[in-house]
This record gives structure tokens, sequence and C-alpha cells, in this order.
């Protein structure tokens, strides 16, 4: 009997990290740039702010027009450079996260015409068509990883004691994530199953739609997509509901 996919963690997590971090170091300098950016980012974020005072004192003391004319340019000018910055990684991250998934799924087709007959017969066609699209488009939360790393020491580097709060609500969020994880496994795993078994009955019902007119059974066939259609919805559901 096929098996269905559970939503398990990887048997050997430090072999899958080392894979990934191979995947991500053939794009290393694409990354470095995006490091790079988001730095100019966050730097044009903070000076922003803080021209706000010599605008306000400088206006003030002297009340020069010219003067209040030209910070003002200054402060327009280093938020244009942290928006063209943040427009730059996003957008690089972006590809370089698409990249990324490029190389998974081409390596793992190049795999997948290694196995032998026996897991095509022990593993459901649906299952293997949603590991090429639904999981693997995962791994593109990476991207918010990264963001949220490279934020941290940043803000670090920038002042210590203020970043020890943020750590803290970086804290409090990740103990929410890994809560939720928890709770919503089980709805992810039915979620998965649902897909895998509605993909396996739309290649099956597809290639055998000669089949099916000749026998005047597409009634049939229309029930029983929709029941594998709603045991999908319903997983969704509870899956996104909680995340």
């Amino acid at each position: 009997m096929a098996k269905a996919f559970g939503g398990k963690r990887p048997q050997n997590l430090r072999h899958t990290l080392r894979r990934f971090m191979d995947y991500l170091g053939r794009h290393k300098i694409m990354l470095g740039v995006v490091g790079l950016l988001a730095a100019v980012s966050a730097l044009a974020a903070l000076l922003g702010t803080y021209m706000i005072r010599p605008i306000v004192n400088g206006v003030l003391e002297n009340g020069s027009a010219a003067y209040l004319a030209g910070v003002v340019a200054l402060t327009a000018g280093i938020y244009i450079v942290g928006a063209l910055s943040t427009l730059g990684y996003t957008q690089l991250m972006v590809r370089a996260a698409q990249k990324i998934l490029q190389d998974i799924r081409r390596d793992l087709f190049a795999h997948l015409q290694t196995l032998p007959l026996h897991y095509f017969d022990t593993n459901r066609k649906g299952d293997l068509m949603s590991l090429f699209t639904n999981d693997v488009d995962t791994i593109s939360d990476i991207q918010t990883f990264i963001q949220v790393a490279g934020t941290l020491l940043l803000l670090f580097i920038l002042n210590w004691r203020l970043s020890l709060l943020v750590v803290v609500g970086y804290i409090a969020m990740f103990w929410y994530i890994n809560y939720s994880t928890q709770r919503s496994r089980a709805f992810y795993a039915r979620q998965q199953a649902s897909l895998g078994e509605l993909d396996a009955y739309m290649e099956e019902m597809i290639a055998g739609q000669k089949v099916v007119k000749v026998f005047n059974h597409q009634q049939a066939d229309m029930a029983a997509f929709a029941a594998r259609n709603e045991k999908l919805r319903e997983a969704g559901t509870g899956a996104q509901s909680y995340a």
C-alpha cells in the first residue's frame, strides 16, 4: 500500500542542514550583496530618523529657509537611498531563493531517475508530485530567517542595549512559533496526505479520460473528486488557521 507523507523531521538533521548550506554557498555572492543592501537600508532608516533632530533644532535656532531646504533635501536623499536598498535586497532575496529552489528541484528530479521501481510502487504519484511543488516551496521560508538574523545582528552592532529588548521579543516570537508548530503539525500532516491523494487521483483520472467517457463514469468521478477536494479543504483550513 502506498505510504502517505507524515510531515516528519529529517532523519539526519545535520546532513540536511549541510546539504542546504551547500546550496546557499552556490549563490554566496548574491547573498553577500543582499546582506550589504540590507545593512544600508537599516542604516538609512536610522539616519533618516536621526535627521529629525537637526531639522527641528536648526529651524528653532536660525529659522533659515535655505538651511531647512538643505537638511530636508538631505533627509529625503537618505530615505531614497534606503528605499532603493530595500527594493534591491528584497528583489535579490527573492531571486536567490528561487534559484536555490530551482537547483534543489533539478537535483531532486535527477535523483528520482536513479530510484528503483520498488520506490514508485510503494509511494503514490500524488505524494511525489507534491514533493516537487508544495514541500520544496516551503524551503523559501529561509528568506524570512535570513532577514530576521541579519536585522538582529545589525541592531547589536548599532546599539546592543536596545537590542536586548528586541531579543526578548524574538524569544517570545520563537516560543509561539514552536508552540504553534507542535499544535499544527497534525493538521499539516493531514493536509499533505490529502494533497497527495488528490494529486494522485487527478493524475489517474486525467490519464484515463478515454476509459471514463467510454463507461460514462463522469458523475461518479466528480463525486469522488469533490470528496477528496473537501477533505483537503478541511485539512488546509485547520493548518492555515493555526499558522
